[in-house]
């Protein structure tokens, strides 16, 4: 029994590392992207002006911010939709 216990501490730790380095993998093509598309007409609004929202999480309690009410309602959305992920994940996979 220890040493099962073992190998599934050791396969989510390989797990955890995998989904951190893909994150910052993530970040870094989009970073890339962002800097090679200077125009970024799909982030402007009609006026020209840059249009962008974020959420931060804190615990299961989202808070979502963004430069105008259509942003704010999608990232909200999107909040709302990583709460149930979290939360089904959180049921069915406890540790």
């Amino acid at each position: 029994m220890a040493k099962n216990k073992k190998n599934m501490d050791e396969k989510f730790i390989i797990l955890g590392t995998g989904l951190i380095l893909a994150g910052f993998f993530i970040l870094f093509i989009g970073t890339l992207m962002n800097i090679m598309n200077s125009d970024n007409s799909s982030q402007k609004d009609s006026s020209g002006n840059f249009k962008s929202g974020g959420v931060i999480m804190i615990g299961p309690i989202p808070i979502g911010f963004g430069t105008d009410k259509e942003t704010i309602i999608v990232v909200m959305i999107l909040a709302i939709v990583l709460m149930i992920v979290g939360f089904l994940f959180f049921r069915f996979f406890r540790f």
